[in-house]
Parts: C-alpha cells; sequence; structure tokens
C-alpha cells in the first residue's frame, strides 16, 4: 500500500500532461497579440524567445515591431504549425519536460511568459531551467492574472463560488494561482529580479468593494493594499537575473 499513491499520482499526471497536449487551444488563446506585453519588451532589434507563443500573434506584432528574430515555444500542435507561418522558428515542446533547446546559452535577450506561467506546475524551475539561454544583460517580461481580483473574491466570499471558465483569472486551464506577494516570491525564487514597478491592467471598483475593504480594515488588514490589488486582473513586468 505504500507505493499506491504515488503511483496513481504518476499515472494521473501522465494522463494530464497527454490530454494537454492533445487538447486544442482556444481560439482567443491562438490570436492575442498582446500590444500591453510588447510595450513592455520593447523588441525593436532584440532576438526573443517567446514561451507559449501560441499561434504567433504576440510573436508576430513583436516582429512588425522592428526584432532581429522571435522563436516561439509551444505545447499545442495546430497552435505551433499556425505560429511556423509567423514567427522566425517554433520548437513544439512541453515545457515541463523540456531539457534543452537547440541554441546556444545567452543568444536571447529577452525571455516572454505572456500567461504562461500559471498553465505549469513548476514554473519557477521552468524559469531557472530556460534562464541559460538569456544573455547576461537580458530580461524576462511576464504577465500574470492577480487571483486577489474582486471577481474572484467576492463570488468566493458572498456564496463560495469558485467556478473555473474558458478565460481570465479562474481559467480552467490555470494550475497555480497568484497574487503580486506570490509574483515577486516566485521570481525571486527563480534568480530574477523585477525592474521598476508591477505594471497593471484594472477594473473599476464593484459596488461591494467599499464594504469589503472596511470589512479588512476591521479584521486588522491593510485597506489601501486591498483596494489596489482587489481592481488588478494582471500584473505585467520584466525582471533580470541576479548576479
Amino acid at each position: 500500500m505504500g507505493g499506491g499513491l504515488p503511483a496513481a499520482i504518476a499515472a494521473r499526471n501522465r494522463v494530464w500532461q497527454r490530454a494537454r497536449r492533445m487538447a486544442p487551444a482556444p481560439i482567443a488563446y491562438h490570436h492575442h497579440e498582446r500590444p500591453e506585453v510588447v510595450s513592455v519588451v520593447a523588441p525593436q532589434g532584440l532576438r526573443v524567445l517567446e514561451v507559449g507563443c501560441a499561434a504567433g500573434a504576440m510573436g508576430a506584432l513583436m516582429l512588425r515591431s522592428g526584432a532581429r528574430e522571435v522563436v516561439g515555444l509551444e505545447v499545442h500542435p495546430g497552435a505551433a504549425a499556425e505560429a511556423r507561418t509567423r514567427l522566425s522558428a517554433v520548437c513544439q515542446t512541453d515545457l515541463e519536460t523540456l531539457e534543452e533547446l537547440p541554441y546556444p546559452d545567452g543568444y536571447f535577450d529577452c525571455i516572454t511568459y505572456a500567461d504562461v506561467l500559471e498553465h505549469l506546475r513548476e514554473p519557477e524551475a521552468v524559469l531557472a531551467r530556460l534562464r541559460r539561454y538569456l544573455a547576461a544583460d537580458g530580461s524576462i517580461v511576464c504577465s500574470i492574472p492577480n487571483v486577489r481580483h474582486e471577481s474572484v473574491l467576492m463570488p468566493l466570499l458572498l456564496d463560495g463560488s469558485f467556478t473555473y471558465r474558458d478565460e481570465g483569472v479562474l481559467d480552467r486551464t490555470h494550475l497555480l494561482f497568484f497574487t503580486a506577494r506570490e509574483i515577486l516570491a516566485l521570481v525571486d525564487g527563480a534568480g530574477f529580479g523585477v525592474v521598476g514597478e508591477l505594471r497593471v491592467s484594472r477594473t473599476h471598483p464593484s459596488r461591494y468593494l467599499d464594504a469589503v475593504a472596511e470589512l479588512v480594515r476591521n479584521l486588522g488588514g491593510d485597506e489601501r493594499r486591498f483596494r489596489e490589488e482587489a481592481t488588478i486582473v494582471q500584473y505585467i513586468f520584466k525582471a533580470r537575473p541576479r548576479a
């Protein structure tokens, strides 16, 4: 009985990985250009490794914006095939099992993770593993959804709902969830330091926010920080390797 549970978990993970590779990527996932991420990359003249490139829409925008080269990594076969028509090159691969790339160490000026890390079981390990391909003065650019957004908190607080959807913070393919605090811990653990402030995409506050913010204050929490973070849907940031 001692070895049964780990074996069952391993078998489940193998099935999950197979399904993940074979499942078609959502249409919206295929074709987002993500100009808000590209603006942080500032790709003019850069060699970029786009992790989770989908159908290559964001990478194509980076090439049109002056990127020297954009190489994509993508798990979904159909998306990878489409991306090859738009990007410099595409490797179809599962990030969780990827060991090495056919590029020399330090080849890329920037590595992007646009809504990718929350889909991984071990995002810190992936960040650390791909770091070797980043130039010494290079950077990573990430976008990560914020689970402290009130669209998640209010239904959970009011009626216990935590309903997965096709897109958004509670995308049904997300394996992990992050707040600003956890994002900083993830980046630090992988050997990077955030450059400047975290950029954000936010929504207008709902009619419930004042009441919940008051509750946070009465319970001894930081009301100002709660108000700030509860309207943030997503964080976008640049980070560089620590020496």
